[in-house]
C-alpha cells in the first residue's frame, strides 16, 4: 500500500475499509512506522489477554520490545475475513525473523523463526478498538528450543490461497 490514510467518508464499503485497516496496521509494523499508527488505533485499545499490556502506547511499546530481539520481523496477512457492517476483522498472520537479542526469556540464537497467529479485531469509529489474539507460541518456543514437544515451525509454502477480503 502506498498511503496510509483510513478515509471513514470515502466510497469504500465499511467491511473494505476495515480490510484495509488491518492490512495497513502489518504494514506499519513491517515498516517500523510507530507514529502512523497512532492514526489507526484507538487511544483505549483493549487487548484481551491477561498477559498483554492495555491501551495504544502500550502495545506499541510492547511491539517495539519485540523488535528489539526480532528486528528484521516481517508480518504477512495470509487471511482476512470481515463482518458485513465492518466491525469486525479475523485474520491468520504469518510473522518471519530472526532471533538476534533476547525474547521470550530465551538468549539469541541467530535462528530464523516463524509462527501463525490469529487474530480478531473490533473496529471503532474508523480504528482499531479491540484485539482478541493467539499466537502458536508452542511452535515459536519450540523453534526457540524452550519446548522440545512442540510441532514445527510453519514453512513458507504453507500459506493458502490468495489472502481474500
Amino acid at each position: 500500500m502506498s498511503h496510509v490514510s483510513i478515509d471513514a467518508d470515502g466510497p469504500e464499503s465499511p467491511a473494505a475499509r476495515a480490510a484495509r485497516l488491518v492490512t495497513t496496521f502489518a504494514e506499519l509494523l513491517n515498516t517500523r512506522r510507530f507514529a502512523e499508527l497512532d492514526t489507526i488505533i484507538a487511544t483505549d485499545l483493549i487487548v484481551h489477554d491477561p498477559r498483554a499490556p492495555q491501551g495504544r502506547d502500550a502495545m506499541l511499546s510492547a511491539q517495539r520490545a519485540q523488535l528489539d530481539a526480532l528486528p528484521d520481523a516481517r508480518i504477512e496477512v495470509l487471511d482476512i475475513v470481515v463482518s458485513a457492517d465492518g466491525d469486525r476483522v479475523a485474520t491468520r498472520t504469518r510473522t518471519c525473523a530472526t532471533h538476534v537479542g533476547d525474547y521470550m526469556g530465551v538468549p539469541a540464537t541467530g535462528e530464523q523463526l516463524a509462527w501463525d497467529s490469529y487474530d480478531f479485531w473490533r473496529v471503532r469509529d474508523g480504528r482499531l478498538a479491540e484485539l482478541w489474539g493467539l499466537a502458536d507460541r508452542a511452535s515459536l518456543l519450540a523453534q526457540l528450543g524452550a519446548s522440545p514437544d512442540a510441532p514445527p515451525a510453519p514453512t513458507p509454502s504453507s500459506t493458502s490461497p490468495e489472502t481474500s477480503r
